[in-house]
């Protein structure tokens, strides 16, 4: 009999959603990843009770304190996403992935999705490989194919300093700029 090992990565990339076993039989092993299983990452829709889970070290070291940070991690990454959507609602050539609302078991109440990586995608025709453009745009990301997306999707990372972000928005504000001073020239 052929053993088989499915790994099941939750949040899943492209599109960081709860991801379950597709697999089933007496064969099946099945792993569960769930290093980005925190709830200011992702709405904690049901307990990670599998038989094989994988978690981070820091998981098992929060402590005490893990409620404080959550609730802060969730606060942040809000304000993030915030002004992402802001941003991106100026935008034609770019949209920003939306995952609705949930149940969240941690927090014991409905709340937005806030995952730790915003999922760009170009949506004009000839912007092929979105990676490229941000590229050019002096904005640091990482491209779709790295995580079998398309070329017309580009990853970029929520979780760094407040400095970071500050300089990121102000790069994604240019790039989104841009759109509208092409279409005054015309």
């Amino acid at each position: 009999m052929t053993q088989v090992i499915e790994i099941v990565t939750s949040s899943n990339n492209p599109d960081g959603k709860l991801k379950r076993a597709v697999l089933e039989g007496l064969n099946v092993i099945t792993v569960h990843n769930y290093v980005y299983y925190w709830p200011h990452f992702l709405l904690i829709t049901h307990p990670a009770d599998e038989d094989l889970s994988l978690f981070s070290l820091t998981k098992a070291t929060v402590g005490v304190g893990g409620d404080d940070m959550f609730h802060f991690g969730y606060r942040t990454l809000k304000k993030r996403w915030e002004t992402l959507n802001k941003i991106y609602s100026m935008s034609t050539h770019f949209s920003l992935q939306t995952i609705q609302p949930e149940y969240c078991h941690y927090f014991k109440k409905a709340r937005d999705f806030t995952p730790s990586y915003a999922w760009v995608k170009c949506e004009r025709l000839k912007d092929s490989n979105c990676f490229e453009i941000f590229r050019e745009a002096k904005i640091i990301g990482r491209e779709g194919k790295a995580f079998v997306s398309e070329d017309r999707f580009v990853q970029l990372s929520l979780i760094r300093s407040q400095d970071n972000y500050d300089q990121l928005t102000v790069m994604l504000k240019n790039l989104v700029s841009t759109e509208t001073v092409v279409a005054d020239s015309i």
